[in-house]
């Protein structure tokens, strides 16, 4: 049993990848990245590079749909100090650092 349909388009397929490969590394962008130095490729670095946006996209959106389902929207009063309380320094950069997490993360999409 041979291979079948899947055989006969993987060959070709590889083989234009490696044309691609090899095109790529010997223009201005391959010695611009030293891919031929680096012993890399076009095909894996783009594959990578993919990977990573779609994995920080993912990241990004569903980090702030948590932080909007736990109400980590940030309010005046949630940053500030009680007027009848003395501010030690740490009480304030306590405060300082939870208001800046919170306002970073309220603005991403």
């Amino acid at each position: 049993m041979g291979g079948g349909f899947c055989n006969t388009i993987s060959k070709p397929w590889k083989r234009m990848g490696k044309c691609i490969d090899e095109a790529v590394s010997k223009s201005i962008i391959g010695k611009l990245f030293k891919l031929e130095a680096r012993k890399g490729c076009f095909s894996r670095e783009l594959s990578a590079g993919t990977a990573n946006f779609l994995t920080m996209a993912y990241i990004i959106t569903v980090n702030a749909t948590i932080l909007t389902d736990s109400s980590g929207t940030c309010l005046v009063s949630d940053c500030s100090v009680p007027v009848n309380q003395t501010a030690s320094f740490k009480s304030i950069l306590i405060l300082r650092i939870k208001w800046e997490f919170k306002t970073f993360t309220s603005t991403m999409p």
